[in-house]
């Protein structure tokens, strides 16, 4: 027997799944990002490219650029991501000059390798 495809899983849940069953994707999906997120936190390192996502002001999540330091606090990375040439532009446009080549104090758990 194969296993079905994520078409097919996806008609089911449209479907068929019911209140109870819906609550428990939310907390599936919930862990798998959780997963997700740390496979990509291992990877973060000082010189690797990513995109800053999930960050408030909502404006910087989309922003790429390179990870120029780490900085441990406790049991917290945080790193200052060096915009590329658009993202600054967009950055400075869109912060009024606040952020014009750099994003300091970024989680790594918001940073996407690229």
């Amino acid at each position: 027997m194969t296993a079905p495809t994520l078409s097919q899983v996806l008609d089911s849940i449209r479907t068929n799944a019911s209140r109870e069953d819906l609550d428990v994707l939310r907390l599936l999906i919930g862990k798998r990002r959780e997963l997700l997120s740390l496979a990509d936190s291992a990877l973060i390192r000082e010189g690797a490219q990513v995109e800053i996502r999930n960050l408030s002001p909502a404006y910087l999540s989309g922003l790429t650029g390179t990870v120029t330091t780490l900085k441990r606090y406790g049991s917290k990375v945080i790193a200052t991501v060096t915009l590329d040439a658009p993202s600054a532009a967009r950055a400075a446009k869109a912060s009024k000059g606040r952020y014009t080549n750099a994003v300091d104090g970024v989680p790594i758990g918001c940073l996407t390798p690229r």
